[in-house]
Parts: C-alpha cells; structure tokens; sequence
C-alpha cells in the first residue's frame, strides 16, 4: 500500500514535471513566437499605411506636375543656372523702350560666390553656400523724367530676372530731365557646385550702354 502511494505521488509529480516542462519547452516558446508575430505585423501595418499615403501624395503631386514645372521654370528663369547677361541686357531694353527713359550706363562686375553676412547667416539653409549660389553687382544709370525713370526701376524689380535693388540715387531735374542712378544684385544658381568656393567664379565684361 505505502508503495502503491509512492508510486502515485511520484507519478502526480512527474506529470506536473512533465506539464511544466512542456510549458517552458513546447508551449511558451510558442506563445512567445505568436506575440512576436503580432507586433511584427502591426510594425508591417503601420509601414504599410505610411506608404500608402505616400503613394496617394506622390499620386497627387504627379497629377499637378505640369504647374510645378511650370513654377520651376519661372524659378530658373528669375534666378538662372549662369550669368544670362545677354538676356538681361534685352530686359532693360525693353524696361528703356517702356518708360521712355535711356540708359546711359550699365555696368555689370564679376560673379562673386555667396558669403552671407553674419546678421543673416543663422537664417541661410546649410544647402546654400559659396559653391551652390553666387552673385552679380550691377550700376545702372538712366535719364528722362523722374516718373519715367522711377518707373523704370520699379519695373526692373517686378522683372522676370530677379533683382535686388540696394541703392538709388536721384539727382536734381536739369531742364526736365532726371538722372537716376542705382546698385542692385543678380543671382545665379548653378546646375552644378563651383570647384572653388573661395574663388571668383569669371570675369562678366562691362557693358555701357544699351540699344
């Protein structure tokens, strides 16, 4: 009888053994697998809806890409990828012709690579810097009245080249007619980044007058 009970007790404690061990061994492994499955596939879910709205914002930006070509390429035509001089000069001949005014003299300097100031510096993008951007300092002089040639400047500011216009100087009218004289900034945005930050990029010749 008392190893008939031995035996029992014995065998109660193996299966308990035997359950605990298949827990450990068999049954939480697989649990612990289920579990990591489903965070892996909530992890998958959660990519898969980011992409998806990617895609839908991608879909939409395509449908409008012939106005964003549209805004880039006046963009490139504002701030052109080279000096465009040639260009330019057409634009002030037309800007003369408009106003009625004459340009007497127009003188462009050498493309300088940009260096911002050090009031602006904290607000100019790590992108832009003296191998992505550069400069061109231009004078101009012109003559008629002095709404012509006011004109004529605020024109040149509403352009399609951009312009930024630092000083104007209007002399005293001599028989009605008003000599304006101005210093302003093209700018130039180059497909490529110059080799020599450091460096002036090329010499522009001087033009000193328009036709």
């Amino acid at each position: 009888m008392a190893n008939t009970r031995i035996w029992i007790l014995t065998g109660g404690l193996l299966v308990v053994v035997i359950l605990v061990l298949g827990g450990l061994l068999g049954v939480k492994p697989q649990l612990d697998a289920a579990q990591a499955s489903n965070t892996a596939r909530t992890s998958v879910e959660a990519l898969n809806l980011q992409h998806q709205i990617e895609l839908a914002q991608l879909t939409e930006d395509f449908a409008h890409i012939g106005d964003t070509s549209a805004r880039v390429a006046a963009l490139r035509t504002s701030v052109p990828n080279g000096p465009h001089l040639d260009t330019f000069t057409g634009q002030l001949a037309a800007l003369q012709k408009q106003y009625g005014v004459t340009v007497t003299s127009y003188a462009p300097q050498p493309i300088m690579l940009f260096t911002p100031a050090a009031e602006i510096s904290a607000e100019v993008p790590s992108s832009i810097d003296g191998t992505t951007f550069a400069s061109i300092s231009i004078a101009i002089t012109v003559t008629g009245t002095r709404e012509a040639t006011l004109g004529f400047v605020d024109g040149l500011q509403k352009g399609s080249r951009l312009v930024l216009v630092d000083t104007v100087n209007v002399a005293k009218p001599v028989d009605g007619s008003t000599s304006l004289s101005l210093t302003g900034l093209l700018y130039v945005l180059p497909d490529e980044p110059y080799a020599a930050p450091d460096a002036v990029v090329a010499p522009v010749p001087d033009v000193t007058a328009v036709e």
